[in-house]
């Protein structure tokens, strides 16, 4: 559920934070995400202490807003990225439409602001790399998808879009 969530990326951000990344999967328990969200994860356990003094609070009680940030502005570039292809391929009407469809649904705040989940994050790496492939900047999509899985491992399915469409590119001309 919602708090058993955020006390889990809570408890590892402040791990991170105290033993950063090298001795993390050695120290933390149920540590089951791929590295690439651990890295936001350290960098907000490293803040936790300055913004917790600064707003005179422990940094337990600072990390725990801080978590939801990144999904946030995950959410943001999703709303960008999804205006600026729909703006490119069919015109300025349809990337504000494509930008406010996602914006303004309540799942996507409610999935990120509200309830604290990251992922946003995952699928604007999987949303960039599939608006890379159709802008024809194959290695830049590739890389995104594999990084989408460094991300969350569930982002695999950039991959599956994007490697078919790269083989038939590539391979099967």
């Amino acid at each position: 559920g919602l708090t058993a969530d955020l006390g889990l990326f809570r408890s590892w951000a402040t791990t991170l934070g105290q033993v950063g990344p090298g001795a993390f999967y050695a120290s933390a328990a149920g540590a089951n995400y791929p590295p690439g969200y651990l890295y936001v994860l350290w960098l907000l356990g490293a803040l936790a202490h300055p913004v917790g003094a600064v707003l005179g609070v422990s940094a337990d009680q600072a990390v725990l807003p801080m978590l939801k940030l990144p999904a946030i502005a995950a959410d943001i570039g999703i709303g960008w990225l999804l205006y600026r292809a729909g703006r490119r391929w069919f015109g300025p009407r349809a990337g504000y439409v494509a930008a406010a469809l996602y914006l303004f649904i309540p799942v996507s705040w409610y999935d990120s602001a509200l309830w604290g989940q990251v992922d946003a994050v995952g699928t604007l790496v999987v949303l960039a790399a599939i608006v890379a492939l159709f802008e024809g900047l194959d290695a830049t999509a590739l890389g995104l998808a594999m990084l989408a899985v460094l991300v969350k491992p569930q982002d695999a399915i950039g991959l599956v879009v994007v490697l078919p469409i790269l083989v038939r590119r590539h391979l099967l001309q």
